[in-house]
């Protein structure tokens, strides 16, 4: 699998939660800890919808109404919330462009900021070479 600039990653503030608290499986954010304004979620949900080749219509609308019944904390934007979750005010986003989080990364001076890959075969625990692990 390729990994494109548009690809989607899960950007954590690494000062308010530890890397291997990271989800490493889009199912990971559905655990009981991660509920009631654990993580952010953009109300314009392209990462999640670009999944759907991979993981099929009927297994996103119900990962996709089991994530809204997470009570994550709803936002519009890329830029804005990312430097937000710099700030400290977000420590997890459920999925949001490559692009834009290495953009953040690049006037993120404090080093909060990092990234993990969940490859969309992660939903059926696949694995591809030439993907990086995470934006450490």
């Amino acid at each position: 699998m390729a990994f494109a600039a548009d690809a989607g990653v899960v950007p954590y503030n690494r000062k308010l939660i530890a890397p291997e608290k990271v989800p490493d499986r889009w199912e990971d954010f559905l655990k009981p800890e991660f509920k009631g304004n654990k993580f952010i979620v953009d109300v314009r949900p392209k990462t999640q919808s670009d999944l759907v080749p991979a993981v099929g219509m009927e297994w996103m609308v119900d990962y996709s109404k089991k994530l809204a019944a997470q009570q994550p904390v709803w936002v519009r934007g890329g830029t804005r919330i990312l430097t937000s979750m710099v700030a400290g005010e977000y420590a997890l986003h459920a999925g949001i462009d490559y692009n834009a989080v290495v953009r953040v990364m690049g006037k993120d001076r404090g080093g909060s900021l990092a990234y993990k890959v969940i490859e969309p075969g992660s939903v059926e625990n696949k694995r591809h070479s030439g993907c990086a692990e995470d934006g450490e």
